[in-house]
């Protein structure tokens, strides 16, 4: 999911498309093969440790949700 689309469908969901959620998806788009969340939390808190493993659990379920 690019990231004009990624905004597009939470916006319908009536959500905001956080800077903490784009890091997330950017994380995922430019990994390659399957990675699970504690390295995906990993990979995201080196860019901003500030972010929480909550924040990422969510916002891979939110990915999931949205396809």
């Amino acid at each position: 999911m690019q990231n004009n689309l990624f905004k597009t469908r939470i916006y319908k969901e009536g959500l905001k498309a956080t800077k903490q959620r784009e890091e997330v998806l950017h994380t995922l788009l430019n990994s390659s093969g399957h990675k699970s969340l504690p390295q995906i939390y990993a990979q995201v808190a080196k860019t901003n440790p500030k972010i929480g493993y909550t924040t990422v659990y969510r916002t891979l379920k939110l990915l999931t949700r949205l396809g």
